[in-house]
């Protein structure tokens, strides 16, 4: 959460039935909740925009415009990004176990 919005993922590891998964975003100011036909491993950050991926966003989309501001190429490392989200570096880090364990 931030002072703006309010994000998360329902269903994110239902395997056996993946398509009911969904992630809704809460605005306090436009008192609306928007809500995305998947689930995803999310993050917000401090510019207001929806962090997508796991083990760090691969992807950023701005909930205010509706837009992606930042897509990594495609890649299955993990991401780290700097306090302000303005940098990114990818790389493999072991030891974290699984997401859905």
């Amino acid at each position: 959460a931030t002072t703006r919005y309010v994000a998360w993922s329902d269903g994110y590891c239902n395997v056996d039935e993946p398509a009911k998964a969904r992630t809704r975003v809460y605005d306090r100011e436009a008192h609306s909740l928007t809500e995305f036909d998947r689930g995803v491993w999310l993050t917000l950050t401090p510019r207001g925009e929806l962090g997508i991926g796991e083990f760090g966003p691969h992807s950023l989309f701005d909930l205010a415009s509706s837009r992606y501001t930042f897509v990594l190429p495609p890649g299955r490392a993990d991401v780290a990004w700097s306090p302000d989200y303005r940098y990114a570096a990818r790389g493999y880090v072991g030891g974290h176990g699984g997401l859905c364990g």
